[in-house]
């Protein structure tokens, strides 16, 4: 339980720190809420990847990971998952969260 609240806590931490590093905000990432209740919030959309399979460790921790900020934040912040390398190899999605085209990238190692 001590390391699934520690992987969750490096995980908000590391979103946290990339959100902070996100620019001026117009990267099209966000949008007026169409959730019915007329409060006009503002959604936004975490794309997160990483190069491991669907069933991996990772990806286990991402789903938590999306679970508790899904939750947390009342739907306002949606997390999408790109396990597989499905948005490139790792020093492609880094260099994507640098050009602010992609917001998380988990990876195995610095490159």
């Amino acid at each position: 339980m001590k390391k699934r609240w520690l992987v969750g806590s490096a995980l908000v931490l590391g979103a946290v720190s990339l959100s902070a590093c996100g620019g001026n905000g117009d990267d099209g990432n966000t949008e007026a809420s169409g959730d019915g209740n007329g409060n006009g919030e503002e959604t936004y959309t975490l794309a997160i990847g990483h190069t491991l399979a669907d069933t991996s460790h990772y990806q286990e921790a991402l789903l938590e990971f999306q679970d508790m900020i899904e939750e947390r934040s009342d739907g306002r912040i949606e997390v999408e998952l790109f396990p597989d390398s499905a948005l490139g190899g790792e020093r492609d999605m880094i260099e994507s969260v640098q050009l602010g085209n992609q917001e998380m990238v988990l990876t195995s190692t610095g490159l």
